[in-house]
C-alpha cells in the first residue's frame, strides 16, 4: 500500500484538551471540587484582607512615630539647652535667630532687621 499509517499512539488526558482548547472543551467540576474551590477563594480573600489590615496598621504606626519624632525635633529646637554652649556668630543669626540680640524672639518668627548702628561692619580696619 502507498498510504502512510500512524505507528505510535499516545493517550490524551481530558484536562489537556480543556487547557489547550478551552473554546472547544471544558471539564465539568464535581460538587465537592466546586465547594473546595469556593472555600480556597474565601480563605485567600480573608488572608489578603488580614494582610491589608496589618499593612495599614504598620503605616499608621510609622506615621505616628514620624510625627512624634518631628514634634520632638521642633520642641528641642525651641527649648534652650542647659549645659551646652552655643556660639553666636554675626550673620548667622538671621537664619537661626541665635545671637543675643535675637534670643528673645521665637525661632519660627522672621528676624527683624538690625538698626544700622548695631550691625557688624563688613570691613574692619583702615
Amino acid at each position: 500500500t502507498n498510504k502512510e499509517y500512524m505507528r505510535s499512539v499516545t493517550a490524551v488526558d481530558g484536562e489537556w484538551l480543556a487547557e489547550l482548547g478551552p473554546m472547544f472543551f471544558s471539564i465539568k467540576e464535581s460538587y465537592k471540587d466546586r465547594l473546595l474551590k469556593k472555600q480556597r477563594e474565601k480563605d485567600q480573600k480573608d488572608t489578603m484582607d488580614w494582610q491589608m489590615e496589618q499593612e495599614e496598621r504598620r503605616k499608621l504606626a510609622e506615621a505616628k512615630a514620624k510625627e512624634e519624632e518631628e514634634r520632638l525635633m521642633r520642641e528641642s529646637a525651641r527649648t534652650p539647652r542647659v549645659g551646652s554652649s552655643v556660639i553666636s556668630t554675626p550673620g548667622f543669626a538671621r537664619r537661626y535667630n541665635q545671637t543675643p540680640l535675637h534670643s528673645s524672639q521665637e525661632s519660627g518668627s522672621a528676624p527683624t532687621p538690625l538698626p544700622a548702628s548695631r550691625k557688624t561692619p563688613r570691613r574692619v580696619g583702615l
